[in-house]
């Protein structure tokens, strides 16, 4: 019998480290669902799977205005370390998945979050 997985099940997982590459799928999500503002300490890359999101952000807490950029899928972006960021789905069904090198998987702090900055 043949098994299907439709990514809302616990069968494979969504989230982990394959190859030295640390993988973690968000949504699909309704329009105007907020991934809430952080930092990272390393860079990564988001691949935006369905749908399209807008992203607000920016380097420092000096006062610096907000940029902004919107992505329609598929596409892919990166965001370098340390750089505040606020991811918003731009209509239902949007979902996106952040890639993060991990050298040895499972021994590094992948994505550990840098306090957040408002």
């Amino acid at each position: 019998m043949e098994r299907v997985y439709d990514g809302r099940t616990d069968h494979l997982h969504q989230i982990g480290s394959f190859g030295g590459i640390y993988f973690r799928k968000h949504g699909p999500f309704a329009k105007g669902y907020v991934h809430a503002g952080h930092r990272h300490y390393q860079d990564h890359v988001t691949n935006v799977m369905s749908g399209s999101v807008r992203v607000r952000y920016r380097n420092s807490d000096d006062g610096e205005p907000f940029k902004s950029a919107v992505f329609i899928a598929p596409i892919n972006f990166q965001v370098a370390a340390s750089v505040y960021h606020e991811i918003t789905a731009l209509e239902d069904g949007t979902a996106f998945q952040c890639l993060f090198w991990n050298e040895e998987a499972g021994d590094i702090p992948f994505a550990e979050e840098v306090p957040e900055h408002g």
